[in-house]
C-alpha cells in the first residue's frame, strides 16, 4: 500500500525471526520430528509470504506438505532449496533495509 515505514518494520521482523525459524526447522528435520518440522515450515512460510518471493514460498510449502505426510527426505530436499532462495531474499531485504 505504499507505506515504506510499515515495510521497513516487516523486513526488520523477518530479518530477526527467520534465522531462528530456519534453525528450528533444521533441528526438527534432523531429529526426524515430522510434526514439529511441519509446524516450523508453516510458520516460516507465513513469514516469507509477506514478500511475494514465490520460489521460496513454494519450496517451503513443499517442505511443509512433505513433513505433514512424514516424508522427511522430501522435506529436507525442499528445505535445502528454500535455504538457497532465502539467502537471496535475505540479501535483497538487507540491502533495502540499509
Amino acid at each position: 500500500g505504499g507505506d515504506r515505514e510499515l515495510l521497513g518494520e516487516i523486513i526488520e521482523i523477518f530479518l530477526e525471526d527467520a534465522p531462528e525459524l530456519i534453525q528450528d526447522l533444521a533441528t526438527s528435520l534432523e531429529a526426524s520430528d515430522a510434526l514439529t518440522a511441519m509446524r516450523n515450515a508453516h510458520n516460516l512460510k507465513g513469514l516469507v509470504s509477506n514478500f511475494g518471493h514465490s520460489d521460496a514460498v513454494q519450496s517451503i510449502r513443499k517442505a511443509e506438505l512433505a513433513a505433514g505426510v512424514n516424508d522427511l527426505d522430501s522435506a529436507k530436499k525442499h528445505f535445502a532449496e528454500f535455504c538457497v532462495q532465502y539467502e537471496q531474499l535475505q540479501s535483497e531485504l538487507s540491502t533495502y533495509a540499509s
